[in-house]
């Protein structure tokens, strides 16, 4: 069988045959970052349906990529900042606070 997914149930029970678990092996490092906002503080997920324009799919998707995050665990980003920037008045993404503070800490003295 090669590295390609099972499409039959018998070969399914070939690949969940030869499947190992080790639990001492180092968990890889190209795993997706887990992300909180995955799951609620209930644990009960829940589904929205919104729609947009394919121009900002595309940058939604852009964005994502370039964090290296899923679209969904961005536009719950997005999402959370607007909600707390309701109540705070001003939200700062961290990762650009910290970009701009090395920015400034590795300018030359005037």
């Amino acid at each position: 069988m090669t590295n390609e997914l099972p499409r039959t149930a018998a070969d399914f029970a070939k690949w969940a045959e030869s499947v190992e678990f080790h639990p001492d092996a180092p968990i890889p490092a190209d795993l997706p970052p887990h992300t909180p906002a995955d799951k609620p503080a209930d644990g009960i997920p829940v589904k929205r349906s919104v729609k947009w324009s394919v121009e900002t799919d595309e940058r939604l998707k852009a964005t994502a990529r370039a964090k290296g995050i899923t679209q969904s665990e961005l536009i719950r980003q997005y999402i959370e900042m607007g909600l707390a920037a309701e109540h705070s008045g001003m939200v700062v993404d961290l990762a650009d606070a910290l970009r701009l503070l090395a920015t400034v800490a590795h300018r030359p003295a005037a």
